[in-house]
């Protein structure tokens, strides 16, 4: 899904820097007609993968924040209430990425990432109850950065951020989705 969104990005990007060197241009009109004819848009660059899924990756993280608040629902996959793993899904399909349903399905999900390697975007693993063998995947969040994820807590009711390094959950892992 993200592929069908590049050309219109890209295009989006590219008037937006002709506007801009046009505009550039009208203002300095004793140089106007000479800056007209020695803009070559071939060698302007216009948007490479890495801006492109950074991006999206941002606007991810925006639509999470969004949810601030929408109280802890065990089962939920909306914004009438979430459980963690409903969240993950409901914020990721926005953007046209699929995940599995449930936190311990999820982790088949994207490419693996250690975690002093985390960007924003990267999808938190952990052990968050004692009820379960130690280890198991039962709880997921979405890294925002800056030692910050978002997730819907249950043991706090609602969808919040928190600091990892202050989580007593146990980090099991993270998996890239949106890979930048």
């Amino acid at each position: 899904m993200l592929g069908k969104y590049r050309k219109l990005l890209i295009g989006c990007t590219l008037v937006l820097q002709l506007f801009f060197i046009s505009t550039n241009v009208m203002a300095s009109n004793s140089q106007s007609e000479a800056a007209i004819t020695n803009i070559d848009i071939r060698s302007t660059s216009v948007l490479d993968t890495t801006d492109y899924n950074g991006y999206i990756v941002k606007m991810v993280v925006d639509y999470a924040k969004k949810f601030i608040g929408v109280k802890y629902v065990y089962g939920g996959t909306s914004p009438d209430g979430f459980d963690c793993s409903g969240f993950i899904g409901y914020v990721y399909k926005k953007f046209g990425v699929k995940l599995a349903r449930t936190a311990q399905s999820m982790y088949s999900n994207g490419k693996k990432v250690s975690r002093n390697a985390l960007k924003a975007g990267d999808i938190l693993f952990f052990d968050a109850s004692s009820r379960s063998k130690v280890g198991a995947v039962n709880h997921v969040g979405i890294y925002l950065g800056g030692d910050k994820f978002i997730h819907a807590s249950s043991s706090k009711g609602s969808v919040r951020i928190q600091k990892l390094s202050q989580y007593k959950g146990l980090y099991i892992g993270a998996k890239r989705v949106i890979d930048y």
